[in-house]
């Protein structure tokens, strides 16, 4: 469950962890499971993660495909090591990491159009067939957020979309990116 931490004791972790001069601090009001906040300093915007119900052998493997997207220039955030070179520390006894912000749209409150749709299709396709080999390190949890085949079989994940043909433009694209995609 997403917690609120006092900023004060989020600026004083980062400050020693990570020796970032923090300008400010905005915890994000969407989330469910983790706790992620804006960090801004005066060269860079991240996101600081804390995971409130995932063990460390989840968190592990997501920093660990994370890190395999990035060497398969997908475009995914960074994961900022501490001072010590660790990508995972623990905050208030709970796995976290510190993240690269990338600027990105709330796709709970966009409403999907059929352009939309062909573009995530193509996205989720192109993570797929460039992740297809990817050995899991840590426990892989949820297999739909990075399995592009698991998804298609579990087509419920697509429940917010209301609209049956634009769920059926997502499955078409990414069935048709796969195959194009040279592995």
């Amino acid at each position: 469950m997403r917690q609120s931490y006092s900023s004060e004791k989020v600026i004083s972790f980062l400050k020693m962890h990570y020796n970032l001069a923090i300008i400010s601090i905005h915890l994000f009001e969407s989330g469910i499971e983790n706790t992620n906040y804006l960090i801004k300093t005066k060269e860079q915007e991240y996101v600081f993660r804390t995971y409130e119900e995932l063990s460390i052998q989840s968190v592990e493997f997501e920093v660990s495909f994370i890190n395999e997207c990035r060497k398969k220039k997908l475009p995914v955030q960074k994961v900022v090591q501490t001072i010590d070179k660790k990508e995972i520390i623990f905050f208030n006894e709970k796995p976290a990491v510190l993240l690269s912000y990338i600027e990105g749209e709330d796709f709970t409150t966009t409403i999907l159009t059929e352009d939309l749709a062909k573009e995530m299709g193509t996205l989720i396709a192109e993570f797929h067939k460039k992740t297809s080999h990817y050995k899991p390190k840590g426990n892989p949890m949820r297999k739909h957020y990075w399995d592009a085949a698991q998804f298609l079989v579990n087509e419920e994940r697509l429940k917010y979309t209301t609209a049956p043909a634009i769920k059926k433009r997502i499955l078409d694209n990414i069935k048709e990116y796969q195959l194009m995609l040279p592995i």
